[in-house]
C-alpha cells in the first residue's frame, strides 16, 4: 500500500490524455464553475464485478477548494 498522490491540472488552456495504469484508484476535481467535461476512452467493456468504489472521505488527500 502506498499514499503517493499525482496531481494533474488540465482543461482549457492544458488539453491532454491522462493514461491511468490498471489497479491505480483516481479521482477527478472540477475547478471551472461552469462546466468540467471528461472523456473516458477503454478498448475493454465495462464489468462491474471488476469495479470497487471508495468513498472521498476514506482517501487521504486535500482536496482544494473552487
Amino acid at each position: 500500500k502506498t499514499n503517493k498522490f499525482l496531481e494533474y491540472i488540465i482543461g482549457e488552456e492544458n488539453y491532454c490524455r491522462l493514461t491511468v495504469a490498471p489497479n491505480i484508484w483516481f479521482g477527478f476535481q472540477g475547478l471551472n464553475k461552469k462546466q468540467n467535461l471528461i472523456m473516458n476512452i477503454s478498448d475493454i467493456e465495462h464489468n462491474q464485478k471488476e469495479m470497487k468504489k471508495k468513498s472521498i472521505q476514506d482517501i487521504q488527500y486535500y482536496w482544494k477548494n473552487k
